[in-house]
Formats: C-alpha cells, structure tokens, sequence
C-alpha cells in the first residue's frame, strides 16, 4: 500500500514540475519581453564604406589558392596587370548570376596580356564548386578559399565582392554587388 502511494506522490511531483516549468516559459515568452527592452545593436550606415576606404589604395594582400584542379596559383603571378577579383558562392543567386557576366568578359578578354580576371570561391568544398562549375560551363579561372583566410584578409562583407586591382598591386576600387559586362569594362581600363 506504501508503494502505491508513493507512486501517486511522485506522479504529482511530476506534474507540478511540469506546470512550473509551462509557467516559467510562458513567463519568459510572453511577459519578460515587456519588462526588458529589445537590444539591437544599430551598426552605422557607411561602415561597410568605411571598411572598403580603408582598404583602397593599400596594397592587396598576397596568397596562394588552389584552383579547382588542384593547382597553385599566386597573386604575385599576376602583378603588372590590371587584375578584377571576385568572391563568390554557389548558393548565392546573385553571385551566380554575376558569374554568368564574368564567363563572357573572360571569354572577350582572355587573350589580353595587360588584364587578368580571377574568381574566388569562398568557403566551400572542391568538389561542390567543381560540380557547379561544371554544371554552368565555366572555364573562367576558379580559385577555392576552402577556409575563408584569403577572405578574411580582404574583408569581404558580402558576396559577389569584386576588387579592382592595378599593375603595381594597389587596391584602387571594391564593389559589392552585380555588374554589367560594360561597368566592369569601364573600371577596368580607368585602370590601364
């Protein structure tokens, strides 16, 4: 008999505590929030210009990628051309369809000896950026960023993110966004 009161002395327990805990939960959900403001954290307009300014006119930091053969290819290779970086994703649509842009302005410009066009994968494996690549019949020039560093090192804040470099290896011009096939054009031989 002892037994089967104790179990009824548990199961109340039990229930107690989960009413408690409905209570505690609604308390928070419902009512804590008009007790407490909402803190947001308002980043000022500009800063990512802020960031980008700072970046202008300094030098572009060197690195080594692979490219989505496996292949080393260094920033350096490039110097004394007028070179266009773009980070991308293949998730983005924005930056996929910025890539579609790019391949045609590769294909037009290929064969010029003063400029250079390299796209940067960021933070996605070889494979799935090979398949994507292969799948939109790109053959412009893919580099990975598998672990985001090179990203990190030119701050990108957002994807697509083309950097404007000049023959000496100055940063002379960062875009956020998609460009037509004549802006891209038009910043790069301000840069000739």
């Amino acid at each position: 008999m002892k037994i089967w009161e104790y179990i009824k002395k548990e199961k109340k327990l039990l229930l107690i505590s989960i009413a408690i805990i409905i209570i505690g939960i609604s308390a928070i959900v419902f009512i804590a929030p008009k007790f407490f403001p909402k803190v947001t954290i308002d980043i000022p307009d500009g800063e990512d210009e802020e960031i980008e300014k700072a970046q202008v006119e300094s030098f572009s930091p060197e690195f080594t990628l692979n490219n989505i053969n496996g292949e080393e290819v260094k920033l350096d290779d490039y110097r004394g051309k007028v070179l266009l970086l773009t980070f991308w994703t293949s998730w983005h649509p924005i930056a996929t369809e910025q890539l579609s842009i790019l391949e045609d302005f590769y294909q037009k410009n290929k064969d010029d000896d003063q400029l250079a066009l390299l796209t940067i994968n960021n933070i996605e494996a070889q494979s799935t950026v090979k398949n994507y690549v292969n799948r939109a019949e790109l053959s412009l020039p893919v580099l990975l960023d598998e672990d985001g560093k090179v990203g990190e090192l030119y701050k990108i804040t957002a994807i697509p993110l083309h950097i404007f470099i000049n023959q000496k290896g100055r940063i002379k011009e960062i875009y956020i966004g998609t460009l037509s096939e004549e802006e891209i054009n038009e910043k790069l031989n301000r840069l000739r």
